[in-house]
């Protein structure tokens, strides 16, 4: 497994995966003098210094054989865009051990305390939850549409519809396939997107 690769499993979720890229190899390269990994007890708090900072986090010199990574998402529980804004090259931090790979040789860091780290991802997790699951709602208009593709119909006509849901991107609209075509049954929801709703901008789907 590259490197690169192997780097990134400091990463503790996958909401982490955004600003994630490959790190410099630089970064990567052992000490010649540190402390063993298995010295560091997960969850203790050690100090260390930015000895390097990447687009999607910092690499820390705790005083082990190998820098830890210090990912963005861990550098506060509000939303970090520039890791620039927090860290400088140099600056003494504390940080806490988040996990440990010996073998790999690898150690994930974060400035957030474990209650502080728990809480963040349990905001993600109910904004995951929140979000509008439409899939799980709609219906299999396999059928409908297979006939429709089989008979035909006027991509240029209006027909009348009624709202069944709004996200977003825009709104599922359900129509009678019959409006599209007298041979064809059933009906079907269509998405008609934000940007297709009104011949100006539209910033709110429900306005």
């Amino acid at each position: 497994v590259p490197a690169e690769v192997e780097a990134m499993d400091g990463v503790e979720s996958e909401d982490e995966a955004h600003n994630v890229e490959r790190p410099a190899r630089s970064s990567l390269k052992k000490k010649s003098k540190g402390k063993s990994l298995s010295e560091f007890e997960v969850g203790s708090m050690v100090k260390g210094s930015v000895r390097s900072i990447q687009s999607y986090g910092a690499f820390v010199d705790i005083g082990a054989t190998t820098d830890g990574l210090l990912h963005i998402s861990q550098l506060s529980s509000e939303f970090v865009g520039n890791v620039n804004e927090v860290l400088k090259e140099g600056q003494e931090v504390e940080v806490r051990i988040v996990s440990v790979d010996s073998d790999k040789g690898q150690v994930a860091l974060s400035l957030l305390t474990k209650e502080e780290a728990d809480a963040s991802q349990a905001a993600v997790n109910q904004r995951r939850d929140n979000r509008p699951q439409r899939q799980s709602n709609r219906r299999d208009d396999t059928a409908v549409l297979a006939s429709l593709k089989q008979k035909g119909w006027d991509p240029a006509a209006f027909v009348e519809g009624t709202v069944v849901s709004t996200v977003d991107f825009g709104c599922f609209v359900r129509i009678d396939a019959s409006a599209l075509n007298s041979e064809c049954e059933g009906e079907l929801d269509g998405l008609v997107h934000i940007s297709a709703l009104a011949s100006g901008r539209v910033g709110n789907v429900n306005d």
